[in-house]
């Protein structure tokens, strides 16, 4: 690791971060750099991974101290990369995923993400800790999800208007559906079979009773009973192989149910952040303020491998030829691709290691 690379990220936080000190944002860089050289959130490894910093435990101790300062303001954070990444947005229409995800017994975070390229870069979460109703924040889950999504909102320019994914778990549930209606956001969201439907006609059914195997369809109409409804339009589908049917929910009658495919992008992101990535799994951190700093770190480590692998899929084959795997990375996500890519930038020619975000999703035009 050369150093000219860490001044060079701490210059660009500096920018992004504009509210960060100097010593915060040498701070930041570092676990960022750290972390992409390790490959490992736990923060010994990140420290070893930077003998040119510093001592590993002097690295360590910098690291530890920026995780544990209480008055780096999370909501700043957040709004800041966000703004980081909208800045650098160049492509169709957001599509936001939120879902939520677990690290053992220890603590829960709940997300939100921009889905990008067969993957999801996190934009703002919440974390606490998991298995205990008394440790949930304290609005509940319909509220906290409102609440991400309302400073996701308040960050896009005005010509956004994102298309919003839930799935059932989060998504059955008339008070959630009329949360994202009060938000005045286009949304296509995973509903349980056990729901009914009534028509424009009066016709009430179970979906369990309208959805057949080998089937796909669309009704308009209301979704849950008379007293909870909420209008919009109904997908179905039930493909063969599929053990279950797709229940699609939507405010948007023109938007396609196959638009949902792009929620599985948020599972692909939660593996890369933690086996097939940064082996968030194995961060021993358990205090739930902590964790949402270093997420913070991962969030930043991540979007700019991803533009670091799309970067490297627009040079012409021979500047290529270096990282280019068997197959030319036709298999390879962009996160893989922007990993080899900066290894061999940082030891053969660090000068030319772009710290930058350019987001331009692939083949997204036909889901607008």
């Amino acid at each position: 690791m050369h150093l000219e690379t860490v001044y060079r990220f701490r210059t660009i936080l500096e920018q992004r971060f504009s509210h960060l000190s100097r010593r915060q944002a040498v701070g930041l860089s570092v676990a960022c750099l750290g972390l992409i050289t390790a490959q490992h959130c736990r923060l010994s490894a990140i420290a070893e991974a930077l003998p040119e910093v510093g001592r590993a435990e002097t690295v360590k101790q910098r690291v530890k101290r920026w995780l544990k300062n209480d008055r780096l303001d999370l909501d700043r954070l957040c709004e800041a990369w966000m703004r980081w990444v909208w800045a650098a947005w160049n492509g169709p229409r957001p599509v936001l995923l939120v879902d939520e995800t677990k690290l053992g017994d220890r603590l829960g975070v709940m997300m939100v993400s921009v889905a990008y390229a067969k993957r999801a870069i996190p934009l703002i979460w919440r974390c606490y800790r998991a298995n205990d109703a008394d440790a949930y924040p304290r609005q509940g889950q319909v509220l906290l999800v409102y609440g991400l999504l309302a400073k996701v909102l308040s960050t896009l320019p005005d010509e956004m208007r994102p298309l919003v994914q839930l799935d059932r778990g989060l998504a059955h549930s008339s008070a959630m559906l009329r949360a994202l209606n009060a938000l005045k956001v286009d949304y296509l969201v995973r509903v349980k079979q056990t729901a009914r439907f009534t028509t424009h006609a009066g016709k009430s059914q179970l979906l369990t009773q309208v959805v057949q195997r080998g089937q796909q369809g669309c009704l308009h109409g209301t979704l849950f009973g008379r007293d909870h409804a909420v209008k919009g339009s109904l997908y179905w589908v039930w493909e063969a192989g599929q053990a279950q049917a797709w229940c699609l929910f939507t405010n948007v009658p023109t938007v396609c149910g196959r638009q949902y495919a792009l929620r599985w992008w948020q599972e692909e992101s939660f593996k890369d952040l933690k086996s097939g990535g940064w082996q968030w799994q194995a961060s021993h951190l358990r205090c739930p303020k902590r964790m949402e700093r270093l997420l913070l770190v991962m969030a930043l480590a991540y979007g700019w491998m991803l533009c670091l692998g799309q970067h490297w899929r627009a040079l012409p084959p021979e500047q290529q030829s270096p990282v280019s795997p068997r197959d030319g990375g036709h298999r390879f996500s962009l996160f893989r691709l922007g990993l080899r890519w900066y290894r061999y930038l940082l030891h053969h020619a660090p000068d030319q290691l772009r710290v930058a975000l350019v987001f331009v999703p692939p083949h997204l035009s036909g889901f607008d």
